[in-house]
Formats: C-alpha cells, structure tokens, sequence
C-alpha cells in the first residue's frame, strides 16, 4: 500500500524551495549587484520558523524524532510497547499544553498588533507557528496512539 505524504509535508516542502529561491537570490543580489534584498532576511527566518514547527509534526509518523531507546529498553519486553506509547501520551499532553499557552500568546500580539521590522509583519503571523505546528503534532500523536494500539491486539511478525 503506497503511503500518502501529510499535508505540513507538502507545505514544508513548499517552504524549503521558497527558502532556497529566496536565499540564492539573496546571494546572487549581493555580490554580483551590490545590492541587499532588505527583507529577505527576515521573511527566511519567518519560513524557517514555520518549517521547523511543521517539520516537527511531520516527522511524527515516520517516526523521525530523536527517542530514549535506551530507556525503553531497561523494562521487560513485554512493556516496552506499552511504555513507547506512555511517552506519547506525556508527550500528547505536553503539546496540548503548549497549544494553549502558545495560542494565547499568538491571541495577545493579534490584540496588540505589534509588527516586524522589515516586512511589516503582524508578528502573530510568524508566533502562530507553535500552536498551529502543535496542533497537527497532537493529530499525528493520537493518529499514532490509534495506530500503535491496534497493532498491539495482532500478533508480532518473524
């Protein structure tokens, strides 16, 4: 069965290239023109940072974070699935609860409506990063969960 790749994938991908485009045109601008793109510094930071947070929720199901196997693996065989999974459980409700402070903060600065300094930017633009990318982490943690515990009533494959 061929695997469909995540939306934040496509978009992380979208991000990547634009980044690229962007800072090659950044180089080429600068030496050969002597000419700076004022604010395409910024709007790649910006990119960076939505990429790194969507990034994060991608990796969830191919299984790309870094984990403590070494701690999983002080408990019997027999639990090892069972803590895996307690650990995304605490980590479900940690991303939860960075949802919530992070989305009240990105609430805050759309109230304020403070700026960036290039771009103009309304920073809630760039600060919405966290809580929406935690967001699609908890889809893909309980996804996750979801998978994992059906897996658990078959039987292990040689």
């Amino acid at each position: 069965m061929e695997k469909k790749t995540p939306i934040e994938g496509y978009i992380c991908s979208l991000l990547l290239s634009l980044m690229s485009v962007l800072m090659f045109t950044e180089v080429i601008s600068r030496y050969f023109f002597n000419h700076s793109i004022f604010w395409a510094e910024e709007l790649i930071r910006y990119m960076f940072i939505w990429l790194t947070f969507l990034g994060s929720a991608y990796c969830i199901p191919e299984k790309g974070h870094v984990v403590i196997d070494m701690f999983i693996g002080l408990f019997p065989k027999s639990i090892q699935k069972y803590m895996e999974q307690l650990g995304n459980v605490i980590w479900l409700g940690l991303s939860i609860f960075i949802i919530y402070y992070s989305g009240t903060y990105t609430l805050n600065l759309m109230r304020i409506g403070e700026r960036s300094t290039a771009l103009k930017l309304p920073l809630w633009i760039v600060y919405a990063a966290i809580p929406v990318g935690f967001i699609f982490m908890v889809i893909r943690l309980i996804q996750l969960l979801y998978k994992e515990s059906r897996e658990q009533g078959k039987p292990d494959e040689a």
